[in-house]
């Protein structure tokens, strides 16, 4: 049983996607909450979940605070963040502070079940839109053909996945600093500006599973 918490300050929403949720067979709703203050309250509790549908905009805390305060919590947890439209500046943020999934509110139930088997397997999971705004502020134009190696497919899957450099080194039996060296020459190869935008070039030339 996958177990969630729907974290929205719009009660309409928030029934809805709580409405979509609990046709999904595998999935139990923990709680609800529309404010940061409850959101903290659950977790202090020692309520946990599996996945925390959490909105950009539910008050107070910023989204990035937020998500910093449910890691502290609540480890393991995997965050999809939902949002009106496409801010270019939280999706980078939110990326940057552990967000696995970023979804607009207007998305199907395919959607919603996509981007939840997504986070579970530790792979990031976009809106058409949001991957649109990742793919043009994070990576570059590049009219070659980028040719990665097998060694750097692997590093590339794993990386994508969410690991971390020690994990890398540990499984592929490497130095963390050659795990790095072949982090960076991907980086260059994909014309990318960092981790990030690398990953969303992954995803957006189906070099890995989404």
């Amino acid at each position: 049983m996958i177990n969630v918490i729907v974290a929205e300050e719009n009660y309409i929403f928030r029934k809805g996607l709580m409405s979509v949720l609990s046709e999904m067979k595998e999935v139990k709703i923990v709680d609800e909450v529309s404010d940061c203050d409850s959101l903290k309250m659950l977790f202090c509790k020692k309520k946990t979940a599996d996945i925390l549908f959490l909105s950009i905009c539910i008050p107070g805390m910023d989204p990035v605070e937020t998500a910093n305060m449910t890691h502290q919590l609540c480890p393991g947890i995997k965050i999809v963040a939902l949002s009106l439209d496409c801010e270019n500046y939280s999706v980078h943020d939110l990326l940057k502070a552990g967000v696995y999934g970023y979804i607009l509110k207007n998305v199907d139930k395919t959607d919603v079940e996509k981007a939840i088997h997504s986070v579970l397997d530790n792979r990031y999971y976009f809106s058409k839109e949001v991957m649109s705004i990742l793919a043009n502020s994070l990576v570059k134009t590049n009219t070659k053909e980028t040719v990665f190696s097998e060694k750097e497919k692997k590093i590339l899957e794993l990386i994508c996945k969410g690991f971390s450099t020690q994990h890398i080194s540990r499984e592929l039996e490497i130095s963390p600093r050659t795990c790095e060296g072949y982090r960076a020459k991907m980086i260059v190869k994909a014309n990318a500006e960092n981790t990030v935008g690398l990953v969303v070039y992954a995803i957006r030339n189906g070099l890995v599973k989404v």
